[in-house]
């Protein structure tokens, strides 16, 4: 995860909904993979799957 001018911990911190500041203006934001299993055990719900969408548009300004 190394990019040109980029100045993030070697091995971000994850979790649905965390931003990392890598450098550079470059984010990352973690979500949870839209499995069955994610889905069927509600680790993941739909909710918190459009509210993802909404923040990535949001920190890209887009919205």
């Amino acid at each position: 995860m190394r990019l040109a001018g980029a100045s993030g911990t070697p091995k971000p911190r994850f979790g649905h909904g965390v931003v990392t500041e890598l450098g550079a203006g470059v984010r990352l934001l973690g979500c949870y993979h839209p499995s069955q299993q994610n889905m069927f055990t509600g680790r993941l719900t739909p909710t918190m799957l459009d509210d993802i969408f909404r923040e990535a548009k949001k920190l890209a300004g887009i919205e």
